[in-house]
């Protein structure tokens, strides 16, 4: 059985690309708005679970930075500062939302997993403490 683990899907458009290639795909969307959009365009998947959490390091709740362009949502950004370089308000922090989180480790043991084929994680600051948790 092949898997992938998709951290940061978003609204699924990457995604989508990705469903006939893997037997299971586990899929986390920390933002409740993209969460929904992800939910109606692949939620109807069989082999496809989707996860309302961000990965972060421990279990628990923090805060998610959403910002005027919602791929760039983040837990550890609060500021469009880093961003400079892609315009000016191109990332605006525009609402912050308390997020559900979860060690990936954790989660995949939990739900029976001991190895995956692909991590694909596009977690805008996070990718490198989400690695550190496998």
């Amino acid at each position: 059985m092949t898997v992938l683990v998709y951290v940061g899907a978003n609204k699924g458009e990457t995604l989508h690309t990705k469903l006939g290639l893997f037997d299971r795909i586990i899929a986390f969307e920390p933002d409740p708005i993209a969460f929904s959009l992800l939910a109606d365009r692949i939620g109807h998947q069989p082999h496809v679970t989707l996860v309302n959490a961000a990965c972060a390091e421990q279990d628990g709740f923090a805060d998610l930075y959403v910002t005027s362009n919602t791929y760039s949502n983040s837990l550890s950004i609060a500021t469009s500062s880093t961003f400079d370089r892609y315009g000016p308000g191109h990332f605006e922090v525009t609402r912050t939302e308390k997020v559900r989180t979860v060690n990936l480790c954790s989660y995949l043991m939990s739900c029976g997993f001991d190895k995956i084929d692909l991590l694909h994680t596009d977690a805008q600051g996070m990718d490198l403490t989400i690695l550190r948790t496998l």
